[in-house]
C-alpha cells in the first residue's frame, strides 16, 4: 500500500511538473486575433474580511461591472497585456488596471492562461487565476469568446481591511460600443 501510494505521489509531482514548467512553446500560437477584443467580465469573490478598526469578521461581496481589453500579444514572453476595468465606488469613476495575462497552453481558438495583479497605487492586493478562453469564429474570422476560470485566490489590505478567499472570473467578447468612455485607454 505504501509503495503505491509513493507511486502515486510521484507520478502526480512528475505530470505538474509537465504542466508548471513545460508550459512555454518553442513556437506559440499566433495569438494576434486577440489583440483589440473587449469582454463584459463578471468577477465573483468569496472571501472572508476582517476590519481592524473594530476587530470583527465579515463577508466581503465584491462585484460589480467590469470590462477587459487585450490590447497586445507578446509572442516572446507568451502573454497579453489587459487592461481592466471597473468602477472604483471610492473615487465615484472608473479606473483602469494594466495586468499581464500569461499563454499556458493550447490554440490560438482555445487555450489557457494565468493572470493576476498587484495594484501599484498602495494599496496590498495580490490575485491569481487560471482560465479557459475560448473562441468562435465565423467564416475564418473570430466572432465571440467567453472565458471561465478554473479557479482563482485573492488577498486584499487596504485601509484597516484585510479580506482573502476565492474570486472568479467569466465573461464574454463584446462590440468596442459598449465600453464606457472612461475605460477607453489608447496603448
Amino acid at each position: 500500500m505504501k509503495k503505491s501510494t509513493v507511486l502515486i505521489s510521484l507520478s502526480v509531482a512528475v505530470l505538474f511538473g509537465f504542466l508548471t514548467v513545460g508550459t512555454v512553446y518553442a513556437d506559440p500560437p499566433d495569438m494576434s486575433q486577440w489583440v483589440g477584443k473587449w469582454f463584459s467580465v463578471k468577477l465573483t469573490l468569496k472571501r472572508t474580511a476582517f476590519n481592524t478598526s473594530d476587530s470583527k469578521f465579515y463577508q466581503d461581496p465584491g462585484g460589480g461591472p467590469r470590462y477587459m481589453k487585450i490590447w497586445n500579444w507578446d509572442s516572446i514572453k507568451q502573454e497579453f497585456q489587459i487592461d481592466f476595468c471597473e468602477f472604483d465606488t471610492d473615487i465615484d469613476n472608473w479606473s483602469v488596471n494594466n495586468l499581464r495575462f500569461l499563454f499556458l497552453a493550447g490554440t490560438n481558438d482555445k487555450f489557457l492562461w494565468s493572470g493576476g495583479g498587484c495594484a501599484e497605487d498602495g494599496e496590498k492586493e495580490r490575485g491569481l487565476l487560471v482560465a479557459v478562453m475560448e473562441g468562435s469564429k465565423k467564416n475564418g474570422v473570430l466572432k465571440g469568446a467567453n472565458i471561465k476560470t478554473l479557479g482563482g485566490a485573492a488577498v486584499n489590505m487596504d485601509n484597516g481591511n484585510i479580506s482573502a478567499g476565492s474570486s472568479n472570473l467569466s465573461g464574454k467578447m463584446i462590440d468596442s460600443s459598449k465600453i464606457p468612455v472612461a475605460c477607453i485607454v489608447i496603448h
